[in-house]
């Protein structure tokens, strides 16, 4: 199992009005967790069976904590506890999800460590009762789970992926619904064409992660979705990521 180092980053946001970007930009960190091939050769089929997730969330949970990049304190729950639904879990050839939802299948709101936020009905001493605690299940990614797709303030935000596998981005373009004027690649700038290749560097473990950042996400990629495909050991995976300011609701 591969892992990916970690720098903070928030999936809570209290941006909600245009231009409210600018007062508070982010950096999106997006981990990418390879399960490696050998470890689905068990499995009778191919794709993201039921079998599969089954394995490969079973075999996240037992993986510890994601080491911290350099310059970054604290200690982060387990891999399984960590990974947060825009993050990238490769299974096989595709892209999975670790999602966390409610006793009726709804997304649950995060804090800023990745943990779900506590009802109002319960605090830190009088904790929801077990039947009412939020469940973290993996999922294949799809773009209907509105969880699972990056969210990001355009003349703001900037991306960034982090693995311990090599991967370069092949391609990006617009998916979905085409907004006039939207570039077909949101990363793509006057220097900056894809492939945009990852680049090594040294987590604060002393472990090696490759990573690639963004610039700046352009205002002309407001409520355009997007698809970026990465190659990683040879195979391409492609989740997505729309844009706006304020990004639309999920």
């Amino acid at each position: 199992m591969t892992v990916s180092a970690t720098t903070p980053d928030s999936q809570t946001d209290d941006r909600h009005l245009p231009g409210d970007g600018k007062r508070s930009p982010r950096n999106h960190i997006v981990r990418i967790v390879v399960v490696p091939k050998k470890e689905l050769a068990t499995l009778q089929h191919h794709g993201l069976t039921d079998q599969a997730l089954t394995l490969a969330e079973a075999l996240l949970k037992d993986l510890p904590a994601p080491p911290l990049a350099t310059g970054t304190a604290g200690s982060p729950p387990g891999m399984f506890e960590a990974l947060r639904p825009t993050d990238i879990v490769v299974v096989g050839s595709e892209p999975a999800s670790v999602r966390v939802l409610d006793k009726k299948g709804q997304p649950v709101p995060l804090d800023d460590s990745g943990q779900p936020v506590l009802p109002a009905s319960g605090s830190a001493s009088t904790p929801p009762l077990r039947s009412d605690s939020p469940t973290r299940r993996l999922f294949a990614h799809d773009d209907g789970h509105k969880d699972t797709v990056l969210r990001v303030w355009t003349e703001s935000d900037t991306v960034e992926y982090q693995s311990d596998t090599p991967f370069e981005i092949v391609k990006v373009e617009r998916t979905g619904w085409r907004i006039f004027g939207a570039p077909d690649d949101l990363f793509e700038g006057k220097d900056k064409r894809a492939p945009y290749k990852a680049v090594e560097m040294r987590a604060g473990s002393g472990k090696t992660l490759w990573t690639w950042k963004s610039e700046v996400v352009p205002a002309s990629a407001n409520n355009q979705q997007y698809k970026a495909t990465f190659r990683i050991d040879g195979e391409d995976i492609d989740p997505d990521v729309v844009c706006g300011d304020p990004p639309p609701s999920p």
